[in-house]
């Protein structure tokens, strides 16, 4: 499976960006699937593109190329409501794990580019868009432990037995 199914940091970069690159056809066809926030709560334009207002937001530069763009509270909203929205045309059965440790191995818990307050606002917004046969766990770990692979791969289990 590729890691953008489970991963969805590209859906961020579809919305700070303004394209619309986020086709889910996974969803569509009915497979089996677990999602987790991967990098959801950053951006990574191009410098060329960038606007006056990235000049205040938390900004982590992971390359010579590409800096990373805390998203407004805003941003999340629409992010929140793309993923919802994909997730709720799903033929087949879907569960959502958050980590609440931390999204990317830049934002864990404790580092500079960690907002657990603004990541709330994404599973707040996330939550009341899905339906209600879409079932989201929160996990108190962040996305590249050893404790929320193994509860994305029993929560795959889960599924896999429906």
């Amino acid at each position: 499976m590729p890691k953008e199914h489970l991963f969805t940091h590209n859906r961020a970069k579809c919305i700070i960006e303004g394209a619309s690159r986020a086709s889910f056809t996974l969803y569509r066809h009915g497979r089996h699937n677990s999602d987790a926030p991967c990098g959801v709560n950053f951006g990574s334009p191009l410098k060329r593109k960038y606007k006056p207002e990235y000049a205040s937001r938390k900004k982590y530069d992971y390359d010579a190329a590409r800096t990373f763009l805390r998203l407004s509270h805003e941003e999340l909203i629409k992010v929140a409501d793309t993923m919802g929205e994909k997730l709720n045309g799903a033929h087949g059965p879907v569960k959502v794990l958050i980590p609440l440790g931390g999204w990317s191995s830049v934002d864990k818990r404790g580092s500079y580019f960690y907002d657990g307050e603004a990541d709330t606002v994404f599973v707040t917004q996330l939550k009341k868009h899905l339906r209600r046969n879409i079932e989201v766990r929160e996990v108190d770990a962040d996305l590249e432990s050893s404790e929320f692979a193994k509860a994305v791969v029993e929560t795959f289990d889960e599924i896999m037995q429906a």
